[in-house]
């Protein structure tokens, strides 16, 4: 019962220091290589929304504006 408690504290701790460092990225341009689906991956692989705005080729490295955060992803600025 205690490792379960304290592996959860342990992944809530994780969680909150994702999301301040998600956060700091909000308007900062990130190098992302384009994968499947609309989604890509910073060079901390951090998980990153494409706007529609621009068809992009899988594989292709881009520079792009991060405007926000949802959930555990950055979402490229429109």
């Amino acid at each position: 019962p205690i490792r379960k408690e304290r592996a959860a504290l342990l992944r809530q701790a994780g969680d909150i220091q994702v999301q301040k460092l998600l956060q700091t990225r909000i308007g900062a341009t990130e190098q992302v290589i384009v994968e499947k689906n609309g989604i890509g991956r910073t060079e901390q692989f951090a998980l990153v929304k494409l706007a529609d705005t621009k068809p992009r080729a899988e594989g292709q490295l881009v520079g792009l504006r991060i405007g926000s955060v949802v959930g555990d992803q950055l979402v490229e600025a429109a």
